[in-house]
């Protein structure tokens, strides 16, 4: 079994070759179990881009991602764990001189302000 780690904190860490955070400590609580049974699980000690992780995870040549957004289509593809790793909290922040406090998503939308996420992350999509 392989599983993936993606470049995002606190869910991974990488020191060295060894995995630290809240899904590499899973990873490694898996892999203990699963040996036990006599399945081995190979734990990279790389970061994987989530578009190439997503891909793996579709194509067969990975197993277990830990940290995955749910999302319709990837509901239709993949199985998840029915106990959330962690609840996720939407923080906005701007430059202290900014004028407009928006008090809602909608009257940051009516604002027509620029706005920076991470390319691919489930917070884009807001």
């Amino acid at each position: 079994m392989i599983v993936q780690n993606q470049n995002s904190q606190p869910k991974y860490f990488l020191d060295g070759r060894k995995n630290k955070g809240i899904c590499g400590d899973i990873y490694i609580e898996l892999q203990a179990r699963l040996r036990a049974k006599g399945i081995t699980v190979f734990i990279p000690g790389t970061y994987t881009p989530i578009k190439r992780i997503l891909q793996k995870l579709s194509a067969g040549s990975a197993h277990v991602f830990c940290g995955a957004a749910r999302n319709d289509a990837r509901e239709k593809k993949f199985q998840y764990s029915s106990v959330p790793l962690y609840s996720v909290s939407h923080v906005i922040m701007s430059h202290r001189d900014e004028q407009s406090i928006p008090a809602s998503f909608d009257e940051l939308a009516a604002s027509k302000a620029d706005i920076g996420v991470l390319f691919g992350t489930a917070t884009a999509s807001f």
